[in-house]
């Protein structure tokens, strides 16, 4: 499919939503600490907050939640590998399908934090159905109740979304944590970043794919390894020479190279 219809297939799915009634919502964000280091077996990797969204009363995000919550006994574990279990399951379509899929639902929803889009074009045909990706984290305290919620709905409908966000701080070095304390408190939204930039931009065509897809490929690479690589650090010197914010940048950066497989995690994946 050319660009020329990707972008119209975008746009009938934008002008879709200005012709709906719009409830916003507040998302609070579950602190979690993962049973395990293995990044297959956790429900957000270490340095990111994972985003889930499915239908309201959704079973399985319920699981999410009370697994986040309380991730003893292995629970947490178990509840991560059917999720990723369901994403292999699932393949990309092309994107005039994504598009008229996006058409036919009652609520499509985009996620915001601290007034910039990290995640759109969300949807759930099911309650079985379940939309996955994560959040670069870089660490240090959250805007409060800055992730919104936005879905586009009609006004006779009763259908609602839910969205689940978990959050796994990154290890930091006392060079990167140091850098983080010193970043003033408006700039705390610098803290959390979409995946892709791109995916925050109202023509992205990679975001429809993301949604049917069901879990970034970048999040599955990582799933494949079998050793958690958030080990990795800035630095010290070169954080002396960036200062607070551009080490923060260099922190997500750094974030976003592990999830998409081009640090070590690469090598792991390739059986």
């Amino acid at each position: 499919m050319d660009e020329h219809h990707e972008l119209r297939a975008v746009r009938a799915v934008e002008e879709e939503m200005t012709r709906r009634s719009l409830r916003s919502t507040h998302v609070d964000v579950i602190d979690y600490k993962p049973s395990s280091v293995i990044p297959a077996s956790q429900l957000a990797p270490t340095g990111t907050i994972a985003v889930y969204v499915s239908r309201r009363g959704s079973p399985l995000l319920k699981e999410i939640r009370e697994a986040a919550k309380k991730p003893d006994r292995g629970r947490d574990r178990s509840v991560a590998r059917r999720v990723i279990r369901n994403a292999r399951a699932k393949a990309p379509v092309p994107m005039d399908e994504a598009a008229r899929r996006m058409l036919t639902q009652p609520v499509l929803a985009h996620l915001s934090y601290a007034g910039t889009t990290v995640a759109q074009h969300l949807f759930a045909e099911s309650e079985q159905d379940l939309y996955v990706t994560v959040l670069p984290y870089a660490g240090g305290p959250l805007v409060a109740k800055g992730f919104r919620f936005d879905e586009y709905l009609y006004e006779d409908d009763d259908d609602a979304l839910e969205c689940v966000l978990v959050k796994n701080p990154p290890v930091l070095n006392a060079a990167e944590l140091a850098a983080i304390k010193k970043v003033p408190p408006d700039m705390a939204h610098a803290f959390v970043s979409p995946l892709d930039i791109r995916a925050a931009t109202p023509l992205a065509a990679a975001a429809l794919y993301v949604v049917v897809w069901g879990f970034v490929a970048a999040t599955y690479t990582l799933a494949k390894a079998n050793w958690d690589n958030s080990g990795d650090h800035i630095n010290p010197q070169a954080i002396d020479s960036l200062g607070p914010m551009a080490s923060v940048r260099a922190m997500l950066r750094l974030r976003i190279d592990i999830l998409k497989g081009r640090t070590a995690v690469e090598e792991t994946a390739r059986f």
